[in-house]
């Protein structure tokens, strides 16, 4: 059975010149990536008027919108990993291409911060035809809920992801219980591996220090291109207090 590609893909709408904090991020997919062929979706590369979703989200100019789209289509058509921009990379992710799909938790949510899988991922193409049933324009008052790990999750309930007590209720088509039960791995459709939070997204917020552990792959930096510009800079106001006040406490 194939492995998935070594491909990382990440979107980068607008145009505009990328933060300190991204172009930092990317240096650490270089680093423990070398393999990897690195792909950036932009605007000359993907049409985005060919989708009504993007094409609605891209002339309210809202990139991380049109960004939740076609990282899914390119996971969909070409396979691969694909990682926010503000995904750290802490050591290489090789150990992951033996899945068929994966993803991580995110408190109770699961979020495509990171998410890799082969050519034409069952799951990825459900998530694929959701969107393409879901209404922007629905959503511009309340862009909160358009955030993917609520349409993600929601998409993988409906595919056989279920817990009970912390237990996997596993999807029928997964009867290999002894391979599906690594670790706190959570397993559902055809095998879509679900990361513990501890892979993949150690910090809940951008203010919060990461605890890393030896499973960590991955540091997600949380920031936040959907938020309003209040919204970012109080995440950033709260980041630098707990900053001054680490230093202080740590004397």
């Amino acid at each position: 059975m194939n492995s998935i590609p070594k491909i990382i893909h990440y979107c980068w709408y607008g145009g505009g010149k990328k933060p300190q904090l991204i172009a930092d991020c990317i240096s650490t997919w270089k680093k423990y990536l070398p393999e990897y062929k690195i792909v950036e979706w932009n605007e000359n590369n993907f049409k985005v008027e060919e989708f009504d979703f993007v094409y609605k989200a891209y002339k309210d100019g809202k990139w991380a919108f049109v960004s939740d789209y076609s990282r899914l289509w390119a996971l969909y058509k070409y396979g691969g990993i694909y990682l926010d921009t503000d995904m750290e990379v802490l050591k290489p992710l090789d150990d992951l291409l033996k899945h068929s799909s994966f993803g991580g938790l995110e408190d109770t949510q699961i979020n495509c911060a990171i998410w890799g899988c082969r050519i034409g991922d069952r799951f990825i193409g459900e998530v694929l035809k959701y969107y393409n049933n879901l209404n922007y324009d629905d959503y511009k008052d309340s862009l909160k809920d358009l955030a993917i790990p609520i349409h993600l999750t929601k998409v993988a309930r409906e595919n056989g992801y279920k817990e009970v007590e912390n237990k996997l209720i596993y999807a029928k088509e997964v009867d290999d219980e002894v391979n599906c039960n690594n670790g706190d791995v959570k397993y559902f459709l055809d095998n879509v591996a679900i990361y513990p939070k501890e892979y993949f997204y150690p910090k809940r917020h951008a203010w919060q220090e990461p605890v890393i552990t030896e499973n960590t792959y991955t540091i997600h930096h949380y920031e936040g291109a959907w938020r309003k510009p209040h919204q970012i800079l109080r995440s950033k106001v709260k980041e630098k207090i707990l900053k001054v006040f680490r230093t202080f406490k740590d004397k």
